[in-house]
Order: structure tokens, then C-alpha cells, then sequence
């Protein structure tokens, strides 16, 4: 499995929100995991689709009053199908807070924990946090430490906008970060997991 860790969004929801469905449309992501408080921001963006794009119930639902209200806030009379399954797409594939503080495994039982504001100390053979104006990975005490950089905005200082993909093939890793349009940002890294 693919995944893409997101971090050090300061607010920028938009930005979140296309990198988002680039890193699960385009890049063919299984998982996008929010690292540090982006965490509250994929939930915002979640949660904002949802209100942008309701899903119709019917009108003996108790969510009907909600859908109504919801597509007169938003002038939406009709949802387009195609941001119905980008909406049912993203829901499948960003991770909550409760399934991000839990880590993930991949490849030959490699656990990644993840740094969220309520669980500052992941265990995991890998660790991935939040650094602010920093991106990269590296090996140490034993660990495999990954900072997938920021999306603040395209534009920010000398560090480019980015995100993390990680792929594991037994306990190697193979990570690569890509800008916001989904460019390789450098050349991707070979990581062997200390067992």
C-alpha cells in the first residue's frame, strides 16, 4: 500500500484539499495520513466536501432537513455524481485522528507511528512528524525518521510546498516527496528498517 503523509498545513485548506485529491486520484494513494495538527485540517476539509457536496437522502430520512439545508447554503440544486465519489473516495482514504494515533503497519511488519498533537510519542519502527520548514528521512538510533515538509502555500520561502509518499516492499522503504502538483521535488529514497 501507497501512503502520503500531509503536515504543517497552517490553516491552508484549499491547498490541503487539492493535494488531497491529487495524492488519491492521480498518485493512487491508499492512504493519506495527517501528521501534527493537520490532522483537525483534513477533517475540516472532509467535513467542508460534505457540506459543499451532500449527498441526497430521502425526504423520510432524519438528515433530510440537514441535505436541504446544506444545498441552499451552498446554491447546489443538484450534487455532480463525479464530486459525490471524489467525496466517497476521500473518506475512504484519509485516516481519522483515533486511526492515525493507532500507527499503521506496511510491508514485512513494519510499524509507522505517527506524531498528532494528542499522542506526541508514537512507537514504530518508523516515525513520521511534523517539522516545521523541513523535509526529509533519515535513519536514526534505530528509527526511521520522515518529515513530510509543509503546505503552507506554493510559494513559502526556500522550502517548497510538499507531502511524503511512502511505499514498503519487505522492510525497505521506498519514500518520495512531491510538490502540490504531484513533481517529484528530489530523487526518491531507499530505506532499509532495522529490524
Amino acid at each position: 500500500m501507497k501512503l502520503a503523509f500531509v503536515a504543517n498545513t497552517h490553516g491552508n485548506l484549499d491547498l490541503l484539499e487539492a493535494v488531497a485529491l491529487m495524492l488519491v486520484e492521480r498518485m493512487d494513494v491508499g492512504r493519506v495520513v495527517p501528521v501534527g495538527s493537520a490532522v483537525y485540517d483534513l477533517d475540516a476539509v472532509l467535513r467542508s466536501r460534505a457540506q459543499r457536496y451532500p449527498a441526497e437522502v430521502p425526504w423520510t430520512s432524519a438528515g433530510f432537513a440537514d441535505f436541504v439545508l446544506a444545498s441552499v447554503l451552498h446554491g447546489v440544486s443538484q450534487v455532480p455524481v463525479a464530486e459525490l465519489r471524489r467525496n466517497a473516495l476521500l473518506d475512504a482514504c484519509a485516516l481519522s485522528e483515533a486511526q492515525a494515533e493507532r500507527g499503521l503497519v506496511i510491508g514485512d511488519d513494519v510499524c509507522v507511528g505517527v506524531v498528532l498533537p494528542a499522542h506526541p510519542r508514537p512507537m514504530g519502527a518508523v516515525l513520521v512528524r511534523a517539522t516545521p520548514e523541513h523535509r526529509g528521512a533519515q535513519l536514526e538510533d534505530g528509527h526511521v525518521l520522515i518529515s513530510p515538509g509543509h503546505l503552507r502555500g506554493r510559494d513559502q520561502g526556500a522550502e517548497p510546498a510538499s507531502c511524503c509518499l511512502v511505499t514498503a516492499t519487505g522492510r525497505t522503504l521506498s519514500v518520495r516527496f512531491v510538490d502540490p502538483d504531484g513533481a517529484d521535488l528530489s530523487d526518491p529514497l531507499t530505506i532499509e528498517v532495522p529490524r
